[in-house]
């Protein structure tokens, strides 16, 4: 994809989720070397979510999936900088 070859422009943190089960962007078409490129850039695999899940808003306890994942997010960064 055009897009990729651009990964090393991104001046800003930039959060990229994916799912290891889509079907349309599989995990083995991300170009995970080029994010690794660019300290700016974090990407989270989850073992589900498809394709639209993380933008239908399905829940989990009437949480939705998205704050789900960044709840966790945030207590893996807090915890590597020993903030809890």
């Amino acid at each position: 994809i055009e897009s990729f070859s651009r990964f090393h422009k991104i001046s800003v943190p930039l959060l990229c989720i994916n799912s290891m089960d889509d079907m349309i962007c599989p995990p083995e078409s991300l170009p995970i070397h080029r994010l690794k490129n660019n300290p700016n850039i974090m990407q989270v695999l989850t073992n589900g979510g498809g394709h639209l899940t993380f933008y239908s808003g399905w829940t989990l306890n009437n949480v939705s999936f998205m704050a789900y994942i960044f709840s966790g997010l945030l207590m893996l960064l807090l915890s590597l900088f020993k903030l809890v």
